[in-house]
């Protein structure tokens, strides 16, 4: 678990960090798979905050793959390689419940060109 407030950066209108003056900010996530220096994830954020994935994992030291605004520049990866699998939400109009899943052993699969 990280908890660990976020704020805007003071160098840029887009970049955000981790500040104590920042508001509370939760994610919590388990390593499903590892290999010399890369690790996939499942994540899920407690709260939700510009770039809270990012800015969390930058933090402990650990970037996205492929994230050049938070430090993850990787060889083989053009791009962040943060993706999703699983989102919940209410429909702004209709107010019906959306959840939208995909299966996240496929994600791992990806994970192994790495």
């Amino acid at each position: 678990m990280i908890e660990a407030p976020i704020a805007r950066s003071d160098e840029s209108i887009i970049e955000r960090c981790v500040s104590e003056n920042g508001k509370y900010a939760k994610t919590v996530f388990r390593t499903l798979k590892q290999k010399e220096n890369v690790s996939c994830c499942e994540v899920q954020l407690c709260t939700g905050r510009t770039h809270q994935i990012r800015v969390h994992f930058q933090f402990m030291g650990h970037p996205i793959v492929g994230d050049d605004l938070y430090g993850g520049v990787h060889h083989l990866v053009k791009g962040q390689s943060l993706q999703c699998c699983s989102l919940k939400f209410v429909h702004p109009i209709n107010h019906n419940k959306i959840s939208i899943n995909i299966d996240y052993k496929q994600l791992i699969q990806l994970f192994n060109v790495l």
